[in-house]
Formats: C-alpha cells, structure tokens, sequence
C-alpha cells in the first residue's frame, strides 16, 4: 500500500481487512448492520472507481455497492441481532 502512494497504508490495510472479514460476519448476523455497510460502501465505491480508471470489469463492484447502500437504508431485518436487542430494549414495542 504505501509503494502505492496510500496516505496512512497501515490503517487502510486494517480497514480493508476489517471490512472483508470481521465486517461480512457483522452483516451476516444482522449486528451494527448500517455502521458496518457504510464503511463497505466506501470501500466498494473506492473498488468501483479504481476497476473504471483501470479499464476492468466494474460490474461486480457496483453490484456489491449497490447492495451495501440498499443495507444502510432498510437494515438488516426482523430476524436480524439488531432487532432482537431492539425489542429487548423496548419490550411494549410490537414487530
């Protein structure tokens, strides 16, 4: 990363590796789901304007940043770790 001319390398490396591993089992279990799929949508829109300066194959990029924003709006869900600690939280709220 930094002969790539990245400012802070070490801390783009974590969150990069954040993001793909503890990040998708986050999302996967509905837990802090918005704040999870906000930083993936950075790091898709970054891969999406990366793949188009490089001429490569953007779609999939943009496929996975569209999902992410979609995440950040609608949640993860009803059976989402989130939304059992929501009812739990406010036991006279209805699902």
């Amino acid at each position: 990363m930094a002969r790539m001319g990245f400012p802070i390398p070490f801390g783009l490396a974590l969150w990069i590796t954040f993001n793909e591993s503890i990040g998708a089992f986050l999302i996967a279990c509905g837990l802090l789901t918005r704040l999870v799929a906000a930083s993936a949508a950075l790091g898709m829109a970054d891969a999406l304007y990366t793949s188009v300066r490089l001429g490569e194959d953007w779609l999939r990029a943009a496929l996975y940043l569209i999902i992410f924003i979609a995440l950040i709006f609608t949640s993860a869900g009803k059976f989402s770790v989130d939304s059992v600690l929501k009812r739990k939280k406010s036991p006279t709220a209805k699902s």
